[in-house]
């Protein structure tokens, strides 16, 4: 599968392929319970669109000719695929980037802002940021090294969850892929200058951006995720175990009924993906996909 476009394309098309191949094999696509096999095609990226991270990640350039060469040549990379879920449907697959809350709100405002051009991606942030917007709820989370089900509650500004991300060896951000790449960085409550400190960091690939006492980082394999729109501020987020995973109740016992008057984002492979229920999943589903391509070290 050779898809000539950008990142939010490329979602799409991994979102058609699971959705296929669930169909044909007689699975439910839509119950985050149920495992997705790895997709039987390899898939190259030839960027033609705004961001063309995937490229860039995987062979160091958004050239198209060296991608296309990268396609004859063979060598792929497995990569993993986060599922968004709401209302009982999947809603997208995001191969990239999966933000929800600020990042998601920024990627909303630059849509609404196409007529910019490029220029909008330098504008529009700022504004956004200066605007920020903390949200209350709740996020349960399969801890991955335990199998334990934990719990985060407060008041967040976000929080990313990316089917490629970008982790710390000590000297800069260098992109992840696969079985790696599956780490929850939670934003709570901080001021707008260590907060902007902490984006420019991960904007540059810089150390340390992630070793910010407001951001909390868990590897996890899925997430639930409770909002409460009406819950009074809180200073910080309260962390708690879980039970095991196998329990069929995690205490997430909000229930699911439409957001009254307000609306979240998540930055899905750079396109705004409404949130309009009180809860919603992602799941980590991991090496679900081949790339072309081997990432530069």
């Amino acid at each position: 599968m050779i898809v000539v476009g950008g990142d939010g394309f490329y979602s799409e098309v991994l979102t058609a392929m699971v959705l296929r191949q669930q169909q044909v094999a007689g699975l439910n696509a839509d119950d985050p319970d149920v495992e997705v096999s790895q997709l039987p095609v390899p898939v190259g990226m030839i960027p033609g669109g705004s961001g063309n991270f995937i490229p860039l990640y995987l062979h160091g350039t958004k050239d198209p000719v060296t991608a296309a060469i990268k396609v004859l040549m063979g060598k792929t990379t497995n990569s993993n695929v986060v599922g968004v879920y709401q209302e009982g449907k999947l809603q997208e697959c995001a191969g990239l980037i999966c933000s929800f809350g600020l990042l998601g709100d920024i990627m909303h405002e630059c849509e609404r802002f196409r007529w910019m051009g490029n220029f909008r991606y330098k504008v529009i942030p700022i504004r956004s940021i200066i605007g920020r917007r903390m949200i209350p709820g709740q996020v349960e989370y399969l801890h991955a090294p335990s199998g334990e089900w934990r719990e985060v509650s407060g008041q967040f500004y976000g929080f990313d969850l990316n089917a490629v991300d970008l982790v710390d060896n000590g000297e800069r951000l260098v992109p992840t892929f696969g079985p790696d790449s599956n780490v929850l960085h939670i934003t709570s409550e901080c001021s707008l200058g260590d907060h902007i400190k902490g984006l420019k960091k991960l904007e540059d690939w810089a150390t340390g951006a992630y070793d910010f006492p407001f951001i909390q980082n868990e590897p996890v394999l899925r997430l639930r995720v409770t909002l409460d729109p009406t819950a009074a501020p809180t200073s910080r987020p309260t962390t708690a175990s879980g039970a095991a995973a196998g329990d069929a109740d995690t205490g997430n016992t909000g229930k699911d009924r439409p957001l009254d008057g307000v609306t979240y984002y998540i930055n899905c492979d750079g396109e705004a993906l409404p949130i309009t229920r009180t809860r919603f999943e992602m799941r980590v589903h991991r090496n679900l996909v081949k790339l072309f391509g081997e990432r530069p070290e």
